[in-house]
């Protein structure tokens, strides 16, 4: 019997079986059969190895086969209650980004999680809360902070991007922010510049909940996933790679919803 895929989503939050490769689940799960959902979609490609016996592959093995006309089965449920927490980090392989119109950008992992760039912070929060949260932190500190196990209110891990702020990210009252697409940049600046009248503080919410979903256009440096333990980068390609070797995915990201 074949091995399905299994791809861990992180909206919504579920394991799923699928006898489909990453560019056609990709295209499915954002636009549907009938092209009438149209919404991004984000998965992780999952190692079955480190996943019995926590999760029924037995059934998921059954359910995957193809129909009497040959169609592939697209999707076998196996989990929809904190999926992300139950999967080991070293079971995720690529994740995959798959714009409103079902066009899917892979992105391999990378050793280290490390920036070069100094200033403050804006993260989205993909999984398992959707909140917008400026830090003085570098991601991997941030990650640790989050899911610390002394701390009285934490997450057991975390899928985050960091977005670009520009010149915010430097000069939060006075840097220019006419090519930012965030809605509320006032209320930005201000709570950027929070920082500098209370240094002793870490993070501050920005938004409590991320509209119109992830911004694929204003991703900085990568996205992340991690716990007070373990800690995966995923970088995204710079501009130059983007327009030469992805130039459909990145035009279809070009009309994503902004924040």
């Amino acid at each position: 019997m074949a091995e399905p895929n299994y791809y861990l989503s992180l909206f919504p939050q579920a394991l799923i079986a699928s006898m489909l490769d990453p560019a056609a689940f990709g295209s499915y799960y954002a636009v549907g059969t009938r092209v009438n959902s149209r919404e991004e979609a984000m998965f992780f490609d999952v190692d079955p190895a480190f996943m019995e016996p926590d999760f029924d592959l037995d059934m998921a093995r059954r359910r995957c086969v193809a129909d009497a006309d040959g169609n592939p089965k697209r999707s076998v449920y196996l989990s929809i209650h904190e999926s992300l927490a139950r999967i080991p980090i070293d079971a995720l392989g690529k994740l995959h980004l798959a714009t409103s119109d079902g066009v899917t950008l892979s992105l391999s992992r990378a050793e280290d999680g490390k920036t070069d760039q100094p200033g403050l912070f804006l993260y989205q929060e993909l999984c398992p809360v959707t909140t917008l949260v400026v830090s003085r932190l570098s991601p991997r500190a941030f990650c640790e902070a989050i899911t610390a196990a002394d701390t009285p209110i934490r997450l057991p891990r975390l899928v985050f991007a960091d977005l670009e702020l520009g010149e915010l990210a430097t000069d939060p009252l006075h840097g220019r922010a006419d090519n930012l697409p965030y809605r509320d940049i006032d209320h930005l600046r201000d709570v950027l510049g929070d920082f500098q009248q209370h240094p002793e503080k870490c993070s501050k919410l920005f938004q409590r909940r991320a509209r119109g979903g992830l911004p694929y256009r204003m991703i900085k440096h990568g996205i992340y996933v991690g716990d007070h333990e373990n800690f995966a980068f995923y970088p995204f390609p710079d501009l130059a790679v983007l327009e030469t070797d992805h130039r459909t995915w990145w035009r279809s990201a070009q009309f994503s919803s902004t924040t």
